[in-house]
C-alpha cells in the first residue's frame, strides 16, 4: 500500500515537471506573432516580385526572341538567376515562420550585414534612406529576439541542406551590397573642361572643307603596290610621260587643294547639328591628293619651275596644318593632317638634296614652315573630342545601378582623369617625352584577374584595359613632325646659303641673321641641330 502511494506520488511529479518544461519551452504569443508577421511580410513581398519577373519575361519575350542567341542565353540565365535567389530568400523566412532553431545561424549572419549596413547608411549622408535603415533595423531586431529567446525554438540547430544553400547563394549579393554602401560610387563627375564646344560659325567661302569634300573620289592614282609607282613618288627614277598623264588626269584635284591653302578654316559642318561617333572622314581619303601633289613637285622641279616646286610642296604641308588646326577634331583627323605634312615635308627634303634652288625662293619659306611646329593645341583638341565621342557611345553605363563592383560615375571620372593626363603630356616638351611616357604607362595599374573579387569598380575596370587607348605613337608622331619641320627649315636655310656662297656653313651661326632669325634646335634634345659641312647632311642623333 504504501509503495503505491510512493509511486503514485512519483508519476505525479514526474508529469508536474514535464508539465513545467512544456510551459518553458511554449513561445510567448507575441513572439510567435512578431516572428510570423515577419515571415508573411517577406513571403508576400517576394511572391509579388516573382510575379513581376514572370510579367515582366511575358512582356520582353517578344523582344528577347528577336535578339541574337547569345543575348537570349543571357538574359534568360539573368531572368533565372533572380528567380532562384529570391526562392532561396525564403529560406530564413520559413524558418523564423516554424521558430525552427537552424534559421538562428542564418539570422546571426543576417544581424551582421544588417548592422554594418545600418552605421554604413547613418554615416553617408548622400546614400541616406530612411526606408533602408529601418529594414536593417527591423533585421537586427528580429534577430536579437532569436537569439535572446532561442530556448523557444525547436528542432536543431544543423539542418546542413538549407543552411548550406542559403550561404553559397545569398552572401554573396549580401556582400555586394554591403560593399556598396561601404564603398560607394562618386559623384557625378564635373568634365566641362572637356567638353568640345568652340565650334566656329564660318562661311562655306572661308571653310576649305567645301573645296576639299569629295576630290579623293575624283583622283586618279596608281596602285601604291606598283613599285614604279613608289620609285617615282621617292625621286629614285624618273618617267615624265608617265607622270605627265598622271597629272593631266589630276588637273582639276590640284587646282582644287591650291584653292584651299587660301583658306583660313577647316572645319567639319556636320559637327555644328551634334557630335558623333559615325562622321564623316573624308580626311583620310586626302592622302592620295596629297600624293599627286607630291608628285607635281617632283615634276616642276624636274622642269626646272622651283616656285612651283616649292609651292606645289607645299600644298599638303599647308592643307594637313589646316586640318590640325580644327577646333572640333578628331584623333584620326590629327593623325591624317599629320601625315599629310610629313609627305609634302619629305617631297621638299627630295627636292633640296637632288636640285640647286635659288635662295631667294628658300628665304620666304623658311619663316612660314616655323608656324607648321608645336600643334600640342591641335592634339589636345583630338583628345577632347575622343573623350566625348567615347563618353556619348558609352552613354548606356549611366543607366546601370551603381553596386561595388560597377560604379558609372568612378568609370567616367577615371576616363576623364586619363585624357586629362594625354593632355598634360601633349605639352611636354620632346626631349622630355620619352621619360614621361614612361612614367605614365607605369602608373596604370595592370589587371591581377585574382583579385578581381575584391576590386572595386573591377567590371570597368577589365572595360578600361580595352577603352583606354595607349596614345604614345600619336604623342611621338607630333614630336617627329616637329623634328622634320625644323630639319627642312635648316635644310632650306643651308641650301640658301650654298646657293649664295658656294658651300655649306661650318656651323648654325653662320647662318644667323641672314639666312635664319635664330639657330635651330633639335626637339628631341633641346640642343642646336649639326651638320657635316661638306655635304649639309644634318645629324639625326636623338639624345
Amino acid at each position: 500500500m504504501e509503495y503505491q502511494q510512493n509511486t503514485t506520488s512519483d508519476t505525479y511529479q514526474s508529469e508536474q515537471q514535464q508539465s513545467s518544461i512544456e510551459q518553458n519551452t511554449t513561445p510567448p504569443k507575441w513572439l510567435n506573432v512578431v516572428f510570423k508577421t515577419w515571415a508573411i511580410l517577406n513571403f508576400v513581398l517576394i511572391g509579388i516580385t516573382l510575379i513581376a519577373i514572370a510579367v515582366s519575361l511575358k512582356s520582353n519575350l517578344k523582344i528577347i526572341t528577336q535578339l541574337t542567341e547569345i543575348s537570349i542565353y543571357y538574359s534568360l540565365i539573368l531572368y533565372g538567376a533572380v528567380f532562384i535567389l529570391l526562392l532561396v530568400y525564403l529560406i530564413p523566412f520559413w524558418g523564423s515562420f516554424k521558430l525552427r532553431k537552424w534559421v538562428l545561424p542564418i539570422l546571426i549572419v543576417l544581424f551582421v550585414f544588417s548592422v554594418i549596413n545600418a552605421i554604413a547608411l547613418l554615416f553617408r549622408p548622400l546614400q541616406f534612406s530612411i526606408l533602408a535603415i529601418i529594414t536593417n533595423l527591423i533585421i537586427v531586431a528580429i534577430a536579437l529576439l532569436g537569439f535572446v529567446f532561442r530556448n523557444y525554438f525547436t528542432g536543431t540547430y544543423r539542418k546542413l541542406s538549407l543552411q548550406i544553400i542559403f550561404f553559397i547563394f545569398i552572401i554573396p549579393v549580401l556582400s555586394i551590397g554591403t560593399l556598396t554602401l561601404l564603398f560607394p560610387d562618386l559623384e557625378k563627375i564635373n568634365d566641362s573642361d572637356l567638353i568640345q564646344n568652340n565650334f566656329l560659325s564660318i562661311s562655306k567661302e572661308q571653310n576649305s572643307y567645301y573645296t576639299l569634300a569629295g576630290i579623293s573620289d575624283q583622283v586618279y592614282e596608281p596602285d601604291l603596290a606598283d613599285e614604279s609607282y613608289k620609285q617615282l613618288l621617292d625621286g629614285k627614277t624618273w618617267d615624265q610621260t608617265e607622270v605627265d598623264s598622271i597629272l593631266n588626269k589630276n588637273e582639276n584635284i590640284l587646282d582644287k587643294m591650291r584653292q584651299a591653302t587660301l583658306l583660313p578654316y577647316y572645319q567639319y559642318p556636320s559637327y555644328e547639328r551634334g557630335l558623333s561617333i559615325t562622321a564623316e572622314v573624308y580626311s583620310i581619303k586626302y592622302l592620295r591628293a596629297a600624293r599627286i601633289a607630291s608628285l607635281s613637285a617632283l615634276s616642276k622641279a624636274q622642269k626646272g619651275d622651283f616656285h612651283g616646286a616649292i609651292d606645289d610642296a607645299l600644298i599638303p604641308i599647308r592643307i594637313g596644318q589646316l586640318i590640325e588646326d580644327e577646333p572640333v577634331i578628331t584623333l584620326l583627323d590629327y593623325l591624317v593632317g599629320d601625315s599629310m605634312k610629313r609627305t609634302g615635308l619629305n617631297i621638299t627634303q627630295i627636292i633640296l638634296s637632288k636640285y640647286q634652288i635659288p635662295s631667294e625662293i628658300l628665304l620666304a619659306r623658311i619663316n612660314e614652315l616655323q608656324k607648321y611646329t608645336q600643334n600640342e593645341n591641335g592634339l589636345k583638341n583630338a583628345l577632347r573630342l575622343e573623350y566625348q565621342l567615347g563618353k556619348n557611345s558609352l552613354d548606356f553605363v549611366n543607366k546601370i545601378n551603381s553596386n561595388f563592383y560597377i560604379q558609372p560615375n568612378r568609370f567616367f571620372s577615371d576616363m576623364a582623369d586619363d585624357t586629362r593626363q594625354k593632355m598634360a603630356i601633349a605639352d611636354t616638351p620632346c626631349y622630355q617625352l620619352e621619360t614621361t611616357l614612361e612614367q605614365y604607362q607605369n602608373k596604370i595599374p595592370k589587371i591581377v584577374y585574382w583579385k578581381l573579387p575584391f576590386t572595386r569598380n573591377a567590371l570597368f575596370e577589365i572595360l578600361k584595359s580595352v577603352i583606354f587607348i595607349d596614345l604614345s605613337s600619336a604623342q611621338n608622331k607630333r614630336c617627329e613632325s616637329d623634328s622634320i619641320v625644323e630639319q627642312t627649315r635648316l635644310q632650306m636655310a643651308l641650301a640658301a646659303y650654298k646657293s649664295d656662297k658656294g658651300q655649306f656653313p661650318s656651323t648654325q651661326s653662320q647662318l644667323v641673321p641672314n639666312y635664319l632669325s635664330r639657330e635651330i634646335l633639335n626637339p628631341d634634345t633641346n640642343t642646336a641641330f649639326t651638320f657635316n659641312k661638306d655635304t649639309g647632311a644634318i645629324d639625326q642623333k636623338k639624345k
